[in-house]
């Protein structure tokens, strides 16, 4: 029980752990993603 004392995880947080995900990869990747469209944006918008 010693998992739960902070509350029962998401269903994606136990999606990630089951399928061996690195929520730190994860993490570098979004930001990633974030970058690029702003990138875009700004291309886009001038600004």
């Amino acid at each position: 029980m010693g998992m739960l004392k902070n509350g029962v995880p998401s269903e994606a947080t136990l999606c990630r752990v089951e399928n061996g995900i690195d929520d730190l990869a994860m993490a570098d990747r979004c930001i990633s993603v974030i970058g690029i469209s702003q990138l875009i944006f700004n291309l886009l918008y001038g600004r």
